[in-house]
């Protein structure tokens, strides 16, 4: 499963490269943000924001609809 993991690490490095450049514009790097950068990057479909948020309720029950907007 060699390309299953290439393909995360890929993930990892987009993830890691988008909280760079929005930590440098000022952006408060969150757990919440970390994991819905981290939800989309790895999307090949375009999700709603509701989507985002009903498949990380779970994980971040506290997580408002709004966090996923901003």
């Amino acid at each position: 499963m060699a390309v299953g993991e290439a393909g995360r690490n890929r993930v990892e490095e987009r993830v890691s490269r988008i909280v760079q450049q929005l930590r440098a514009s000022g952006h408060r790097i969150t757990p919440q943000r970390v994991a819905i950068i981290r939800h989309f990057v790895g999307r090949t479909d375009h999700p709603s924001a509701e989507d985002i948020h009903t498949e990380l309720l779970a994980d971040y029950p506290m997580m408002a609809l709004s966090t996923v907007y901003g």
